[in-house]
């Protein structure tokens, strides 16, 4: 009947919400990148941090970096060496799955 109808699209459409709200939760705890981490790290609405200073891919991995800069390490190359460090955006990796992002992340050296 249509009260039967009324009464799934509420409950999908709650369920919906729900599941959205934990993913939401989820993704914040799993990525501390979203945060800030100083004055000097900050990030984007899509989450990718944004710092105030970038270094080459060898400073990156004689760890000369910042002590904020630990875990993404990555935000700290510029734009152009990223794209070609990892073969997309910073956008675009940033909107991966945290596993993925650590996965890259260490087939490129950054652990």
């Amino acid at each position: 009947t249509s009260k039967e109808i009324t009464k799934l699209g509420k409950v999908s459409t709650d369920v919906g919400q729900t599941i959205a709200q934990t993913r939401s939760s989820q993704t914040q705890a799993a990525n501390p990148t979203s945060k800030t981490h100083s004055d000097s790290v900050t990030s984007k609405s899509g989450g990718v941090p944004q710092v105030d200073k970038f270094y080459t891919m060898s400073q990156i991995k004689q760890n000369k970096l910042p002590p904020e800069a630990k875990d993404i390490k990555e935000a700290y190359l510029n734009d152009q060496d990223f794209e070609k460090e990892f073969g997309m955006t910073k956008t675009e990796f940033y909107n991966l799955r945290p596993w993925k992002q650590q996965q890259l992340k260490k087939s490129k050296g950054f652990f």
